[in-house]
Parts: C-alpha cells; structure tokens; sequence
C-alpha cells in the first residue's frame, strides 16, 4: 500500500469515528428532573452547582413569587446516566433546613395519571 493509499484509508477511517460518535450524541436525550422540598431561599445558582458536582447540568430553573421561590424547582441533566446519578445521590440530602424530594418528570407525569 502506498502513502497516499494509507492516508485515504486513515481519513475513511476518521470520518466513520466522527459519525459514529455524532449518532451517539444524537441518540443522548435530556432529562429533567423535579426538586421539591427546596428552601425558600434557596437559589438557582446554589441548586447548579450541588447537580454539577455529580454530572453535566443544561439548566436550573426555580419558580419565583413575591421574590421568593415556590419550594420546588426543576433541574435538566444531560443525559439519564446523570440524572439517575442525581437522584440517587441527592434525593434526601439536607439542603438549607430541608430535605429534597427529586422525580424525573417522566416519573412524576406517570402518577400524575395513574392518579387519575
């Protein structure tokens, strides 16, 4: 096999990685997960980096009225790998005087209509 031969094949070689590692992206899907129980006080940015600490967060979202959070919030992990490591990391733990309550959403839709 000549270089030019062996540079081709590498390249081929390349871009079936680079493809393959695309529909491997593309097949991770987003989790979102339920935080109930949370301190009124407790913020947005306090509740990313306790869920970063464990994986890779996409977003941190904290209902607010009058100025002060609901006592829930949601949190969207990057894959369920993460999320699955969230809940079973910190479903329970002592946040602020409280302890947290964390669902996936998907979970919590379920008994919302088994409820029902």
């Amino acid at each position: 096999m000549n270089p030019q031969q062996s540079s081709s094949k590498s390249s081929e070689s390349d871009q079936n990685q680079e493809s393959s590692n695309n529909q491997n992206k593309s097949s991770i899907k987003p989790l979102q997960l339920i935080v109930r129980n949370l301190n009124y006080k407790t913020g947005e940015e306090q509740l990313r980096q306790l869920f970063a600490s464990i994986g890779s967060v996409i977003s941190v979202f904290i209902p607010v009225t009058s100025g002060r959070g609901r006592g829930y919030g949601f949190v969207t992990m990057e894959d369920e790998e993460s999320a699955n490591k969230c809940i079973l990391k910190l479903d329970g733990i002592e946040v602020d005087g409280r302890k947290l309550k964390l669902k996936t959403m998907a979970l919590l839709f379920l008994i919302l209509c088994e409820m029902n």
